[in-house]
């Protein structure tokens, strides 16, 4: 059986960063925005992350790839300006990783995707642990209410926040009538496919009125603390179409979907597989050049 691990790395330019966001707990002082610390993080440690996965796919003994910007990635940009021509290069990265599970899906029978900023502890074969008959994700802790938290200013969020994020699928569920809405805020840095759960997932079906439909809700009058978290995600549309196609899925344990940051990285155990470090601190795990 033909298996692959897959990641994305584009760099994002300056004048594409996305400006709806804040920033890292720890550049809230210098006010550095999240899309500028990831750009400088990955650039410094793109070598690093690139040859963690690599090395982790030829102890496991499968293909691994990592996509950039080419000229399918440049075909997929365009296709999805013409949906949307606000649609940020980020968004547009985050949307390509289901177009790349799709490609990959006519050649291979099982498919792992790991984010850039995800980086392999040791080399248990994730293949191993994988049913292949569920798609394999990660969904976020809640932290805050959006009625009590969110409108009442007691907690300032962007849209890349897991409360924004199902926010955002909720309002998209509501919009289309769809009742099976069950309250996870999804996310997507690791994700187990097979060639049959992608195209159950069917991401892309009938893109262009998804995408419409969110921005008509991202227009809809309502308080400015609100409209701050609604974008289109990736995720936000991951969790719409489990629900829309009644996709099974299966939570991905710590062992597969490690979330690092201050905290959690003092608690990293041997039988940690993958670690996301969603704050961009690679320091932590790669000495300086």
């Amino acid at each position: 059986m033909a298996n692959i691990v897959y990641s994305i790395y584009i760099e994002i330019q300056k004048q594409d960063y996305d400006t709806n966001v804040g920033c890292y707990y720890y550049d809230e002082a210098v006010n550095i925005t999240k899309s500028e610390r990831s750009h400088l993080e990955y650039e410094r440690y793109k070598d690093q992350l690139s040859f963690s996965k690599q090395m982790y796919c030829d102890e496991i003994g499968v293909d691994y790839i990592q996509f950039g910007l080419d000229d399918d990635f440049i075909s997929f940009e365009n296709k999805m300006k013409a949906i949307e021509p606000s649609l940020t290069k980020y968004e547009i990265i985050n949307f390509y990783k289901f177009d790349r599970a799709e490609y990959l899906s006519t050649k291979y029978d099982n498919i792992l995707f790991l984010d850039f900023d995800v980086v392999p502890n040791n080399f248990n074969n994730f293949f191993d642990w994988y049913n292949p008959s569920k798609i394999a994700v990660q969904d976020s802790p809640l932290r805050v209410d959006i009625v009590k938290d969110v409108i009442n200013g007691r907690w300032d969020m962007d849209a890349r926040a897991p409360e924004a994020k199902r926010y955002n699928c909720s309002l998209l569920l509501d919009y289309y009538g769809i009742q099976n809405f069950d309250g996870r805020a999804w996310n997507t840095a690791i994700m187990g496919f097979s060639a049959k759960t992608i195209s159950e997932l069917n991401y892309f079906e009938q893109m262009n009125n998804v995408i419409h439909a969110m921005k008509e809700i991202k227009d809809e009058p309502r308080k400015e603390q609100l409209k701050k978290l609604l974008g289109f995600d990736n995720e936000t549309l991951f969790g719409f179409r489990l629900a829309h196609n009644e996709i099974e899925y299966t939570i991905l344990p710590e062992q597969w979907h490690y979330i690092v940051d201050d905290i959690k990285i003092k608690k990293i155990t041997d039988e940690i597989t993958f670690c996301h470090l969603i704050d961009k601190q690679f320091r932590r795990f790669f000495n300086e050049y």
